[in-house]
């Protein structure tokens, strides 16, 4: 018996060990520290786990679950350590709901084999331990009498487990919800929500983590639900009702307004095209080659300081939602958490809704598969779209693009070719349309040139076959040919970001990175193509003097750390929020000029594919326009106020002449003197010179004289001093006494969350009155989402009437 109780923990011991070994190795590969701020919750939990292996009866049967548990840590690992990288945030349960999507754009160069074959290393060490251990004998090992001392150890090992775990819990730091600063305080708070998920794991480890997340998952049922009473729902409604009656209205808000000529209402009745630039990036809007959106941009209204970041499904919906539901029970369309999502539901405060009641008619297009973000549910009656097209129903594309796999894109140019009389449709009792296209081409990954070779005007003819024949991206080769260099610095619009490297290296090849932004390029080119048709479009009708365009990105273009690498932005700091300053402009055929001169496609002509079923058969591929507002130019203006997704949709409302309760959406108008602050779906909270992942705040700082100075000139460091000013008055400090709180990193100034909350009192005196009113405004942000989860959950618009917070000026 004795050797049989050795032989068993030693099993089990093998695995306590490996599996935090493969912990410890991950926090240090990720860069998170050496291992989680709450280890002893992880390694309850491990301990737990151990002592069910110790149980199991088989040796063959504890030998294949070690295994098997090992490898999925291992899997686990490798993907949060890609994620991360990414985005900066980990895996979590909910992802399931997105399987299709996320194996669609995965590539095997997201994953760093280095750590993979570590991990492989460590798994095949405990296999030959497992080998060895077999070789131990034991006799007899199924008696009766063995069977109590078995569950004896059990029962002591999860014993000790459940109370280390307990114990640890206990150590959580936590708070009144009174405070302010509540969400960032309580450890709590964030182990139960897992608000952040990079901040939750690296604070409660893997197996804290998805313990939780595990849990969450399974229990957690909607805000609606087979036990929820009628006057559950009126309590629920009666706090939404006291919630709304207390927020401001947008007409007593004082308007930005910095050109003096941009009031509430300038677009009332206009028609609007509202597009996502899919990765869209500043540098990829130039003079040389997209003239057409360069011009849009630099003669319209551009927001400068706009920044977004979160996958595509979020930031399309946050324009025209205006927030979006982060809780896991309410997923909008269906999901394995959420079997029924919230397609039953009304949301009524959406644009597309708010627009179908007063005359539009709306109108959405993307040429990915309807059932891609499960768009064919969402967009049509819940979103309020009259018309949607995706590519399963729009016919007259088959002959353009017959795709075989996910990186097989439809050009943007031929969605919008082959569809303007879609684009501009107005239904017979409305007087205008709204019509939003989601683009595509410019999706990563960027490797066809990599893979076939760069492609360009000076290839033999038998070349550029070979070269059409053998890539998956088609119908781009018109735009490489044009491409030669990196735009120079008169091409990029003032004020946002460029390129910064070089495009060849120094034996005049054309570097890997380059050869990627190529193929970007040649895609927003392409966007910029079907833009430029649109607009001639509209001015040969009649219908450009009614009709604005407002282009924005969903996020940065990411894919192989181009949004580093050409932004100069060192890799891997998720923190400077530089990498997702993004474009965001607009332009009203009312009020602004637009000239676009160019000779770029000079003898080009438009090949028409689809010849017996084609709307747009110009011969022309691309026109040079002249246009003159008929009233006053209010174009030209650069607006430099942070803004972001969440800003878009009371922007627009702002514009179109509504006055709505400000309560009812997460940002500000932009023309309002307020800021909001960006909280992503996937990691970090962020202003234009300052992110939190809630763990650290990090501080854009710039040298300064003999000073490193913050961004916003309240924080100094000085030689073995800091200055910080705080309640409105100038601390002095010796670094030496704050450096655990605060101190410099790189190009930043940092604070340690964890070190300023702890203890009691805690140490938020050190933070500087800018860095205390961001965390306040997220602060604010949290709260204002509670109840919006609230809304959205119990389907608030079938008990009231949403004319009370929202109306025509």
């Amino acid at each position: 018996m004795k050797k049989l109780l050795i032989k068993k923990t030693l099993y089990a011991v093998s695995y306590l060990f490996f599996a935090l070994l493969i912990e410890i190795i991950t926090f240090n590969v990720i860069g998170i520290g050496t291992f989680p701020s709450y280890f002893w919750l992880d390694v309850a939990i491990v301990l737990l786990i151990s002592a069910v292996i110790f149980i199991i009866p088989s040796f063959i049967a504890q030998s294949i679950l070690i295994c098997a548990l090992l490898l999925l840590q291992g899997v686990i690992s490798v993907a949060n350590d890609t994620l991360y990288g990414m985005s900066g945030f980990v895996f979590n349960l909910s992802m399931l709901n997105l399987l299709n999507e996320v194996g669609g754009v995965f590539e095997l160069s997201f994953i760093n084999f280095g750590f993979l074959f570590s991990l492989l290393a460590v798994i095949a060490a405990e296999v030959v331990i497992l080998i060895f251990l077999r070789k131990i004998s034991v006799k007899n090992c199924f008696r009766f009498n063995v069977i109590l001392p078995l569950l004896f150890v059990f029962c002591l090992s999860s014993g000790l487990s459940e109370g280390l775990y307990f114990l640890q819990k206990s150590a959580f730091y936590t708070t009144d919800v009174t405070d302010e600063f509540y969400v960032f305080k309580d450890s709590d708070y964030l182990y139960d929500t897992q608000f952040l998920t990079a901040a939750a794991y690296k604070e409660f480890g893997t197996f804290g983590f998805y313990y939780k997340n595990i849990a969450n998952f399974i229990t957690e049922k909607p805000i609606v639900n087979a036990r929820t009473t009628e006057k559950d729902i009126q309590k629920n409604v009666t706090a939404l009702n006291k919630y709304f009656s207390s927020g401001e209205r947008s007409s007593s808000l004082q308007n930005y307004d910095a050109s003096g000529n941009i009031k509430t209402g300038i677009l009332n009745g206009q028609n609007i095209v509202l597009v996502v630039i899919e990765s869209g990036e500043w540098y990829a809007i130039n003079q040389k080659y997209t003239p057409t959106l360069y011009a849009l941009a630099q003669q319209g209204v551009s927001f400068t300081k706009y920044y977004a970041r979160d996958k595509t499904n979020h930031s399309e919906a946050m324009s025209i939602l205006g927030s979006y539901p982060s809780a896991l029970t309410n997923s909008i369309a269906p999901s394995i958490s959420n079997p029924n999502g919230l397609l039953s539901h009304d949301f009524a405060f959406s644009l597309p809704n708010i627009l179908q009641e007063n005359g539009y008619t709306t109108n959405y297009f993307h040429a990915n598969s309807g059932s891609y973000y499960k768009r064919e549910a969402t967009f049509s009656d819940l979103y309020g779209f009259d018309h949607a097209y995706f590519k399963d129903n729009m016919q007259r594309l088959k002959n353009y693009n017959k795709d075989t796999e996910f990186f097989d894109f439809t050009r943007d140019s031929e969605v919008i070719s082959q569809y303007l009389n879609e684009f501009t449709k107005t239904d017979s009792d409305d007087d205008s349309f709204f019509s939003m296209l989601m683009t595509l081409t410019s999706h990563g990954s960027y490797s066809q040139l990599l893979d076939n070779g760069d492609y360009t005007k000076n290839m033999s003819a038998a070349e550029k076959e070979k070269f059409s024949e053998s890539v998956t991206l088609k119908n781009l080769e018109v735009y490489y040919e044009r491409i030669d260099d990196y735009p120079k610095d008169g091409d990029y619009l003032s004020e946002t970001p460029k390129i910064v490297v070089e495009a060849f290296d120094k034996n005049g090849e054309p570097t890997e990175q380059y050869l990627r932004y190529k193929q970007y390029q040649a895609a927003i080119m392409d966007l910029d193509v079907g833009v430029n048709r649109l607009i001639c479009e509209l001015q040969e009708t009649g219908k450009l003097e009614n009709t604005t365009f407002f282009f924005y990105s969903d996020h940065n273009c990411y894919y192989s750390d181009q949004q580093y690498i050409l932004k100069g932005a060192k890799k891997g700091t998720q923190w400077d929020t530089f990498i997702y300053n993004i474009p965001c402009f607009f332009w009203s055929g009312k009020y602004m000029d637009l000239s676009v001169l160019t000779d770029l496609y000079d003898g080009v002509e438009y090949v028409n594919n689809e010849v017996n079923n084609s709307v747009y058969n110009k011969s022309s591929f691309y026109d040079n326009i002249n246009y003159n507002c008929a009233g006053e130019n209010y174009g030209g203006l650069k607006i430099t106020k942070f803004c972001n997704s969440f800003d878009l949709l009371p922007t627009l409302l702002d514009l179109l002449g509504y006055d709505y309760n400000t309560n009812l959406y997460q940002g500000i108008s932009i023309f309002d003197e307020a800021e909001s602050v960006f909280v992503s779906r996937e990691s970090g909270l962020f202003n234009a010179d300052m992110y939190t992942d809630g763990l650290k705040i990090y501080i854009k700082g710039k040298e300064s004289g003999c000073s490193f100075t913050s961004a916003d000139g309240q924080i100094a460091i000085n030689g073995g001093n800091i200055e910080i000013v705080s309640g409105g008055v100038q601390k002095n400090y010796l670094l030496s006494e704050v450096e655990k709180y605060v101190g410099r990193e790189g190009d930043f100034i940092v604070y340690d969350l964890d070190t300023i909350f702890a203890g009691s009192p805690d140490h938020r005196n050190y933070f500087s009155d800018s860095v205390a009113e961001f965390l306040s405004a997220l602060s604010v942000y949290y709260k204002k989402q509670a109840m919006l989860e609230l809304m959205y959950g119990i389907d608030y618009f079938k008990y009231a009437d949403i004319d009370e917070l929202i109306n025509k000026i």
